[in-house]
């Protein structure tokens, strides 16, 4: 594939950039890491704030020529079937490409862990926290977003979240974390656990504790070692990076998990800055990429097979009929409008023209017409 030929080459569309990272999404980024490691220079990042362009509305997708390749785990595989057919152009598109069977099943598992676990505590520091929400994540989200969605768009977002975060107990239903220090001098002397900034203090040291288990297994998983498996990164390191990265990389208010990783577990904030440097860092500018700009363009005459076409939530169900619910209201009350107020009118302005005209009338707009005449002859 020619590198000079911008038709054919892939396009990877993704949330966009904050925090000096490519997309504040974990599977996009992953999938910007991936590429740059795999297929350098030979893609380009589109960066796009409505995933409705997407055929299932999720981010990130691809687009290669007429194909469309949605999902990380998709894209991968789409990437390195592009090595296989032809080697030549694509000699590293297979970043799993030297591990045994067993270390391949391995791998994925560790993958499928990394997305729950270490995903759940990621999605709890930008959406679940109140104070990281205020001041970093509806602000990155509102930049991203036009007039009007800007103003309800975010909101929906982090409501997407909760139910996961309450099923891994991870979401929270106190005060602004910020309170908590003037509020715990306030109290009496004997104060007891029902009171919200203790409850809220409790609340922290048991996230603080389920990311100490999970960051632990992590730790020992990459020991010594540089990359996971070998000296060069895997599919596993890139997804494993991307986690730890947008939990040390946010400049987060309540900073608790940024500093646990890294003050107890230097490995693995070690690791994502390696995989940083290598991928995206000064030296490794991400190929089409501009930062702040948005695009939502995508090329119409593609090949979306029709079970990845999007199929819709309840939720966007029910805004569906409430929209067109809204619609035909408006529109009936118009006509109930015209029905009560314009028809009299209407048979009052044909009363008007039916009645016949009088002499009076008649001889005025002879009048008129005489100084027509006689002004056409002056002239």
């Amino acid at each position: 594939m020619s590198q000079d030929t911008p038709s054919k080459k892939l396009v990877v569309y993704v949330w966009p950039g904050q925090w000096e990272l490519p997309s504040f999404d974990p599977f996009c980024l992953a999938t910007i890491l991936y590429l740059q490691l795999a297929i350098p220079e030979q893609f380009t990042v589109s960066q796009c704030s409505d995933p409705d362009v997407s055929p299932n509305g999720q981010l990130p997708f691809l687009v290669h020529d007429e194909q469309l390749v949605v999902s990380f785990p998709s894209i991968i595989k789409y990437v390195v079937g592009l090595g296989n057919s032809d080697p030549l152009a694509y000699p590293n598109a297979n970043l799993d490409g030297s591990l045994g069977q067993l270390e391949k099943a391995q791998k994925q598992a560790w993958c499928a862990h990394v997305n729950s676990d270490l995903g759940d505590l990621v999605y709890h520091m930008l959406y679940s926290v109140h104070e990281n929400w205020v001041e970093v994540t509806h602000p990155a989200l509102a930049s991203m977003l036009p007039v009007p969605q800007r103003y309800y768009v975010p909101d929906r977002i982090r409501s997407l979240y909760k139910p996961r975060l309450e099923t891994s107990g991870l979401w929270s239903h106190h005060m602004n974390g910020k309170k908590i220090e003037k509020n715990i001098k306030s109290l009496s002397l004997k104060p007891t656990l029902s009171t919200p900034a203790f409850t809220q203090v409790f609340e922290q040291e048991k996230v603080a504790e389920k990311a100490r288990s999970t960051l632990s297994i992590y730790q020992r998983l990459l020991g010594s070692k540089v990359f996971v498996y070998q000296h060069f990164p895997t599919s596993l390191d890139v997804i494993l990076a991307a986690h730890i990265l947008l939990l040390i990389k946010p400049p987060y208010p309540s900073a608790v998990l940024k500093d646990l990783v890294k003050d107890s577990f230097p490995t693995l904030a070690l690791h994502a800055q390696r995989i940083y440097e290598r991928t995206i860092g000064p030296s490794h500018p991400v190929a089409g990429t501009k930062y702040g700009a948005i695009s939502v363009g995508m090329p119409t005459s593609l090949k979306v097979p029709e079970c990845k076409r999007k199929i819709k939530s309840p939720e966007d169900i029910y805004y569906d009929r409430m929209r067109w619910a809204f619609f035909g209201l408006s529109i009936g009350s118009l006509a109930a409008y015209l029905v009560v107020v314009g028809a009299p009118v209407l048979k009052q302005l044909k009363l008007v023209q039916a009645q016949p005209r009088s002499v009076n009338d008649i001889g005025v707009d002879l009048e008129d017409a005489e100084d027509l005449g006689s002004r056409l002859e002056r002239t």
